[in-house]
């Protein structure tokens, strides 16, 4: 099996490494079922869940025992909608963390990950691009500052929310507006003779 084999049985989005050509060539039981079944390597299956395009395999690992072959599948932006819903939900915060700042996650997953109980998962959904405003705009008032942060950093992040918090009580928070490539030049201003220490 040469790569260009395996990467087109996996409908791979770049070649795989030459040792796992050359420990798939050894298999009996070539077919994707095959492969995914025999491999105990927790990296290569890794590997497949975050550049396969096939919506097969990715279901298939996204029932993976390993959290960091589940991690790959949400990462990865090929990751059909309705797989994405029921990593939602998995019990490891990485893997909701990366659902939450999938590209292709929709908002009505994003809205209920925006409510999670692990500020990491929260942050994610605000530093997202593609969360839609009304979501930054409550995130924007979150208890924790990892998260009003992400909101901060989000080049997604209305002005009127910026400005907002341009004004956070925390320092780490304005400094994130001010990194911001849309803040306004008024607020960075503003920020810029803002002398409140650390």
């Amino acid at each position: 099996m040469t790569q260009r084999e395996l990467k087109k049985l996996f409908d791979l989005s770049i070649s795989p490494c030459l040792e796992a050509v050359e420990w798939a060539s050894k298999q009996e039981d070539q077919s994707v079922e095959g492969l995914l079944t025999a491999c105990q390597n927790h990296e290569w299956r890794g590997f497949v869940a975050r550049n396969s395009r096939s919506i097969v395999i990715l279901e298939r690992l996204a029932e993976d025992k390993d959290w960091e072959v589940r991690f790959g599948v949400a990462s990865n932006p090929n990751t059909p909608a309705a797989v994405l819903e029921g990593l939602s939900r998995d019990g490891d915060r990485e893997v909701r963390e990366r659902v939450a700042y999938n590209p292709n996650t929709p908002t009505v997953i994003l809205e209920v990950l925006a409510r999670d109980e692990d500020r990491w998962v929260r942050e994610q959904v605000a530093s997202n691009p593609k969360t839609p405003t009304v979501i930054l705009e409550e995130l924007a008032k979150d208890e924790s500052r990892w998260v009003r942060g992400g909101v901060a950093r989000n080049p997604s992040t209305p002005t009127v929310v910026l400005e907002g918090l341009a004004g956070d009580k925390d320092w780490w928070v304005r400094v994130a507006v001010s990194r911001n490539p849309n803040i306004p030049t008024v607020v960075l201003e503003r920020l810029a003779k803002d002398r409140r220490e650390p």
